[in-house]
């Protein structure tokens, strides 16, 4: 008894035209699973993005006066900053994808992701300022305590 002709199904078949298919719900769910199964492994070194994230993570880390220097809190704050440009690029990438459909023409309006992304950009600004934006120098022996070691050995 059950004929698909008449169903809602079958029209959307034939027609060619699913709603659900075109409203971007599905390629950012399949984006955000993406990101997912990259997150588990995100320093794995083993990926393309890993080894970006690991350079990253290292540059941030020199930045703020080598591995001696830093403090746990730091290098967490640093494992933050470092998910969050991960995040940040796969949403561009998402937007990018967009294109024009970015601009809700019936409403006038953004998409919500701009405003998601948006708070990542300010979160990844606020880690930033907690670590400090400026380079620091590594603390380097001066050339005098080295001689008056070697002299008292």
């Amino acid at each position: 008894m059950t004929e698909l002709s008449g169903t809602k199904a079958a029209l959307r078949a034939q027609t060619g035209l699913d709603p659900r298919a075109t409203h971007g719900h599905y390629t950012l769910e399949r984006h955000v699973k993406a990101v997912r199964r990259r997150a588990k492994g995100i320093f794995s070194r083993r990926t393309q993005e890993g080894q970006e994230l690991e350079s990253l993570r290292l540059s941030y880390v020199e930045m703020l006066g080598g591995a001696e220097a830093v403090t746990p809190a730091q290098l967490e704050v640093v494992r933050e900053i470092c998910v969050t440009t991960l995040l940040l690029a796969n949403i561009n990438a998402y937007l990018a994808e967009l294109g024009p459909r970015i601009i809700n023409r019936r409403y006038k309006r953004l998409a919500p992701i701009i405003a998601q992304r948006q708070v990542l950009i300010d979160s990844r600004l606020r880690h930033l300022q907690a670590i400090g934006l400026e380079r620091r120098a590594r603390s380097v022996t001066s050339l005098r305590s080295l001689v008056t070691g070697a002299a008292t050995a």
